[in-house]
């Protein structure tokens, strides 16, 4: 099994989440969609099928919208 990691923007993912800081469900939605998306065009350019993430494992994150 390979892992492969990537450079965190924080800047750029602040601009995504900016509008959503007061409510944490929409801010989390949009968090995930950030770093998700990240992930499957890195998985789609190296041809790879199948891909899980660390969100979840937390028991504080939204499993139900990952």
């Amino acid at each position: 099994m390979k892992i492969y990691y990537d450079n965190y923007d924080s800047v750029e993912w602040q601009k995504e989440i900016e509008n959503e800081t007061l409510n944490k469900e929409k801010r989390c939605l949009k968090c995930y969609t950030y770093r998700l998306k990240k992930t499957v065009l890195l998985a789609k350019k190296l041809n790879i099928s199948f891909f899980t993430t660390t969100l979840l494992y937390s028991i504080y994150q939204y499993h139900d919208i990952i």
